[in-house]
């Protein structure tokens, strides 16, 4: 059934994503084009040089997509959005032995251009779709091994005398999530973990921010379920970090020719009922929406069982074989204006994409159960979430606090060696220093794994650079401007309340001329409103403010710009593509002693998700899952590690 899932998915959608362009960016001062450049040659300028980085494409440490996406561009500019590398010493070194001798207008094109190219895209699933026509050999083999060493092999190899030496790569949740659960198996005595990461801190997506003295916030991950973040939840409890109990209600502004109007959760702007509340515009598509979740529902529960779970699934389930907007559109007779109006805008906002076309059924009743969408009738329903009393930064303190913690650290490459048939790795960084280890767990994001790693296989190679994320196909969310200037907060009037009572606001509009094709069309603009809610600014004041896509109508006060932070590479794109990848990644992990986990590996972006994938690295090196004593969150765990490597 699953060799069936895996080969048998959409495939026609696929390649014609993958031969149409894939690039598109939208915002001020971006265009999306086709660029073709001869051979490999990948043409770019910084600082006034010209550059041909086609050679470094192969070995750029984050990736060759990162290359690609800079093709044809000044990377000064590139940089206001990769800002990684804004203002990085590194660059320059990277550069050195690239200049070029010619007119930059011989080979630049003006804006940013994402690279889309489609044969690219094309050859990159046929090369999956490869591993999976596979995939009965690796279950064959497989048996075979787990037969040989439960009847013949009599004798297990006996573990190495002295401490296991392992590599984190990436100090986001997933890598501390690995290096915790190592670090903290045999009594803290069985491993010697040392955690790379590229950054300045620990966290990956779970950036912060400090807006005063003691008002330090996140920017991107702010609060989660405790009844489906159960490992998440267990970790604070373990690591004795306070949180509080936060109510997060959203609103919708649509300045759409024909739905002009608002969907405000809590009623505040007196529109509610009237002929400019959103709920009464789509109050048959609400119903048909409302069906749909618990039609799914039910299906879920009778073949997984009705526990609330991100994890529980079923090859079985006829909703994974079908995108949400096609059941809603197509087989319940919801109105295209409702899904790219009110479904795009209220769901995109938390898996902080607009492209959710792709999204399985499946998610339905999981994501009405976080973020509820109703109708009058509801309009009251929010489910409670919690968040840090502080910030999460002690949160990844703490789970490393019995490790190497090597932050500003960019790996280069992993080179594997052997001595005596154990494997060994040699860790190269920017810095020019090389340590060797027994284990490496890669916890960055897939493309940047597939640079590091020397001597992959055709499996890897493959999946690996087969993961597709947000940023591939569209821009409009990458930057995020962290700011306290409140009129981007639409209608004007309003903008106290919005800024007072709200915590997430989304400003919907349409220009065909204009817009990204990618979103018909359509412009999300999105904002998290923080000091309504973050306890480290409740009550203060203060104006706190993060917003993606800003269009440029809302020029934002210099004199109220504060930073800007980015996502790029952070979420991969939530279809069944990526799933099926993340399905096949069994047949690597543990090979050679080099281990994957992170948001690519997992069913879909989150917290939990992406702390169990970690935890399951671990185990697969040798370590114990750390929460055993709580029944639901080790099931949660379980669940996972059969999706990610089998039962």
């Amino acid at each position: 059934l699953q060799f069936l899932y895996l080969i048998g998915a959409p495939m026609a959608r696929w390649c014609r994503m993958g031969a149409a362009a894939a690039g598109a960016a939208c915002g001020a001062g971006w265009t999306a084009q086709a660029h073709a450049d001869g051979g490999e040659d990948m043409f770019m300028s910084y600082r006034g040089k010209l550059y041909n980085a086609g050679p470094f494409a192969a070995v750029h440490p984050g990736g060759e997509e990162l290359v690609k996406a800079a093709k044809g561009n000044d990377l000064e500019r590139f940089f206001d959005v990769y800002t990684i590398h804004k203002d990085n010493p590194l660059v320059e070194g990277f550069l050195t032995g690239l200049e070029v001798h010619a007119a930059p207008g011989a080979h630049l094109s003006n804006g940013t251009v994402v690279e889309g190219n489609g044969r690219t895209w094309l050859w990159r699933r046929l090369r999956v779709c490869c591993v999976a026509a596979c995939l009965p050999f690796w279950a064959a083999l497989a048996a075979v091994r787990w037969f040989l060493r439960a009847w013949l092999w009599s004798a297990v190899p006996a573990p190495l005398a002295r401490r296991q030496r392992v590599a984190v790569i990436g100090g986001g949740i997933a890598g501390c999530g690995a290096a915790y659960a190592l670090s903290q198996s045999q009594g803290g005595g069985g491993f010697d973990v040392t955690v790379y990461e590229a950054r300045g801190a620990l966290g990956g997506n779970a950036t912060t921010f400090e807006w005063a003295p003691g008002q330090t916030t996140g920017l991107a991950v702010l609060a989660w379920p405790t009844t489906y973040f159960r490992n998440y939840t267990k970790l604070l409890e373990r690591l004795n970090v306070a949180t509080e109990a936060v109510v997060l209600p959203y609103y919708i502004n649509s300045s759409v020719e024909g739905y002009e109007g608002t969907y405000d959760q809590l009623g505040l702007d007196g529109n509610a009922g009237g002929p400019r509340d959103l709920r009464v515009t789509f109050a048959d598509d609400l119903a048909k929406w409302e069906r749909a979740v618990e039609t799914v529902r039910h299906v879920g529960n009778v073949l997984c069982g009705d526990r609330h779970s991100l994890y529980k699934s079923s090859y079985l389930n006829p909703f994974n074989y079908v995108s949400l907007k096609t059941l809603l559109l197509k087989g319940y007779g919801c109105s295209e204006a409702f899904w790219d109006v009110v479904v795009v805008s209220q769901h995109g906002a938390s898996f902080l994409t607009p492209e959710l076309d792709a999204i399985p059924a499946t998610i339905l009743p999981t994501i009405d159960d976080l973020i509820p969408l109703q109708g009058l009738s509801g309009m009251t329903r929010i489910t409670p979430m919690r968040t840090w009393a502080g910030t999460s930064e002690a949160v990844f303190e703490r789970m490393t606090a019995q490790c190497t913690v090597k932050t500003g650290a960019r790996v280069l490459s992993v080179d594997a060696a052997g001595d005596g048939g154990i494997p060994r790795h040699a860790v190269a960084t920017a810095d020019g220093g090389v340590e060797e280890y027994d284990a490496v767990v890669f916890a960055c994001q897939a493309s940047a794994a597939a640079a590091m790693l020397r001597e992959k296989s055709w499996v890897e190679h493959a999946l690996l650079n087969g993961v597709r994320y947000t940023d591939d196909s569209n821009l409009c969310w990458v930057k995020a401007e962290v700011h306290q200037d409140p009129s981007v907060l639409r209608p004007a009037h309003h903008a106290d309340t919005l800024r007072q009572r709200y915590a997430t606001y989304i400003d919907v509009s349409r220009d065909a001329a204009r817009g990204d094709p990618a979103t018909r069309g359509y412009h999300y603009e999105q904002t998290f409103v923080l000091g309504s809610w973050y306890p480290t600014l409740r009550g203060t004041g203060t104006t706190a403010l993060v917003t993606h896509g800003r269009v440029p109508e809302k020029p934002i006060d210099p004199a109220l710009y504060r930073s800007t932070a980015t996502h790029v590479r952070a979420h991969p794109a939530l279809d069944t593509w990526n799933l099926m990848i993340s399905q096949l990644l069994r047949v690597v992990q543990g090979r050679r002693g080099v281990y994957f986990c992170g948001n690519y590996t997992t069913p879909g972006n989150g917290h939990d998700l992406s702390l169990l994938s970690g935890f399951v690295a671990a185990e697969l090196a040798g370590a114990a899952y750390p929460f055993p004593e709580d029944a639901e969150a080790a099931k949660d765990f379980k669940e996972l590690r059969a999706l990610m490597v089998g039962a």
